[in-house]
């Protein structure tokens, strides 16, 4: 695996996109979304492989809390950069600024 660095942290160039672990994704997903032990191999390979970006949203279903369950299963100093979306903001809204 290659990585850049970036505020001093290796980040591999490749992150595992996390949607089909939260939703019925993808053009070809006739399964649907994995199960807890499917989604946590999934994680587990792509850290052994040296992907140490994961990259989830808000609007990816329940990613964010698999991936929270995960992240528990690793060691503090082996876990990956998690990158989120923040959900849509009302921009008409004083408030949201």
């Amino acid at each position: 695996m290659k990585y850049i660095k970036a505020g001093g942290q290796d980040i591999s160039l490749f992150s595992l996109g996390t949607a089909q672990l939260g939703l019925d994704y993808g053009i070809n997903n006739a399964q649907g979304k994995p199960n807890s032990a499917q989604s946590f191999e999934i994680l587990d390979t792509a850290r052994r492989l040296g992907v140490n970006c994961l990259d989830t949203s808000v609007g990816y279903g329940n990613s964010e809390q698999i991936i929270g369950r995960w992240l528990k299963s690793v060691p503090e100093k082996e876990r990956p950069l998690t990158v989120t979306k923040a959900d849509r903001l009302d921009v008409s809204s004083k408030a949201a600024l």
